[in-house]
């Protein structure tokens, strides 16, 4: 299927690994020029070179500490000059634990890097896409806003804004052709998920296998989730033919969540 995307222009944040990584990926391979952001300069330069590796196109990048609010604002606020047409956010996972193993500190910066920054994103974004008539917001959220689990206590509490969020982006915007949705992934067989498994089996006295068996049982499709697949879907709703497709959180867990 043709995504009629080539041409576009995309902001990827957090886009240095993971899934971040797997849209810029998958939207370069729809004609898309990407430009990666995260706070490793080193690994941004590693990861442009990962996008023109395995799409042909070549991506540009820019460093920025997504949970310092007020560098965010100073970044966002220079990058929608250049006339960006599709964002796509992330910030990795949030350390996991329970509610009583995070301080305030933990709390802040869990809200700043999850949520305040997605919204600095769109406030600085979303408006010149309105005034030019086309526009994709596509959030990288979890399985965890719609089906809360014991041990990511940061997630299950912060992540959910992403779905107020989206819903008052569409109710502010669709109506001048931006969407805005937000992906779901269950568990995913990225670095964050090795090292969340690691933190959990420690704190459990348990093994990182048995953490990810244990996982991995609870998922119909009998595996874990694939970056490609989340990329794929990313590029998707970013597409022309995903433009009745507002305001939605999209689930990609494997059939793990319960909920109809």
């Amino acid at each position: 299927m043709d995504l009629d995307l080539a041409g576009r222009r995309a902001l990827c944040l957090a886009a240095s690994r993971g899934l971040g990584h797997a849209c810029a990926v998958a939207l370069a391979r729809e004609g898309v020029e990407v430009c990666l952001v995260s706070r490793d300069a080193a690994r941004l330069r590693q990861a442009a070179a990962g996008v023109q590796e395995a799409s042909g196109r070549a991506a540009t990048w820019h460093p920025l500490d997504l949970t310092d609010p007020a560098a965010c604002e100073t970044a966002f606020d220079a990058l929608a000059e250049e006339r960006y047409d599709i964002v796509v956010t992330s910030c990795g996972g949030p350390p996991t634990g329970p509610v009583a193993g995070f301080d305030r500190g933990d709390w802040e910066e869990a809200f700043r890097g999850q949520l305040l920054s997605v919204a600095i994103a769109c406030c600085h974004l979303v408006p010149p896409m309105a005034r030019r008539g086309w526009g994709r917001v596509a959030m990288i959220g979890s399985i965890t806003m719609r089906m809360p689990m014991e041990g990511f206590a940061l997630s299950n509490a912060i992540r959910p804004g992403l779905a107020g969020l989206a819903k008052t982006l569409t109710q502010e915007y669709a109506g001048r052709g931006v969407t805005a949705n937000v992906v779901c992934p269950g568990f995913t067989a990225t670095g964050r998920l090795t090292e969340a498994a690691a933190r959990l089996a420690a704190d459990r006295g348990i093994s990182v296998d048995e953490v990810v068996n244990g996982w991995t049982h609870a998922i119909p499709a009998a595996r874990l989730g694939r970056p490609d697949e989340v990329g794929a879907l990313v590029a998707y709703l970013c597409s022309e033919r995903a433009a009745f497709i507002s305001g939605q959180s999209i689930l990609i867990d494997g059939g793990q969540s319960p909920g109809m």
